[in-house]
């Protein structure tokens, strides 16, 4: 079905119209997804520019975005029952390493499942990729330093690491000679700007400092 939007291109501090967010460039498929469920329902897209005119995102009705997040998060639990389905078949396998492997396996899945739903729990707002590169990273890792911790510090510990490497410049500036911990302390507060757009309101202590960026954020400013 053809769709029709009505785009308008503003700027990254003009005020958030009333039931709008901003949807950043670099989701891009909640940004096509929204886009075209906009178009269907003649409903305005705002094109987010800072003032050099590089576009920085959309802003989108947040009823909209509701819709396509929940949508995207249920297909994410069909896929995890397809994974399931599949185990099940193995588990029939009649064979030692199999049965293993199988094991190794439903325990793997059970654990991804509840880290998503303790992600989901702190960070409802979480674009969707950024959901999935965070679970792919828990799964890939071996046990660290908080393993001992409950599982709400790790999530948040997981995505604020996510946050640093995919959506600051802590890895230009380890590139450009600057020390880890410096470095950390240089993107401090844009994690905490972003990890609180994404829906966190406890914060974990060290990351409680606020600029200015947090009002330019709120308006589509990242």
């Amino acid at each position: 079905m053809a769709t029709t939007t009505r785009d308008i291109w503003v700027w990254f501090n003009d005020p958030m119209p009333v039931g709008y967010r901003f949807i950043p460039k670099r989701d891009a498929d909640m940004s096509i997804a929204c886009r075209m469920r906009a178009g269907e329902r003649y409903q305005m897209v705002y094109f987010v520019q800072d003032l050099l005119g590089k576009p920085l995102g959309i802003r989108v009705p947040t009823k909209i975005f509701d819709e396509v997040h929940a949508e995207y998060l249920e297909s994410a639990r069909y896929d995890d029952v397809l994974k399931d389905l599949e185990t099940l078949r193995l588990l029939a396998t009649d064979n030692d390493d199999t049965r293993r492997a199988t094991r190794r396996a439903t325990r793997r899945a059970k654990r991804r499942a509840k880290f998503r739903d303790a992600i989901l729990a702190k960070f409802p707002y979480i674009p969707a990729t950024g959901l999935e590169e965070t679970l792919e990273c828990f799964s890939s890792k071996k046990k660290g330093r908080i393993s001992g911790a409950p599982i709400e510090k790790r999530v948040v510990f997981a995505v604020y690491a996510h946050i640093r490497h995919r959506h600051t410049s802590y890895e230009q500036l380890l590139r450009h000679g600057i020390s880890r911990g410096a470095a950390r302390r240089l993107v401090r507060t844009l994690i905490s700007d972003i990890a609180e757009r994404w829906g966190l309101v406890p914060e974990i202590p060290g990351h409680r400092e606020r600029s200015s960026a947090a009002a330019a954020s709120q308006n589509g400013g990242l």
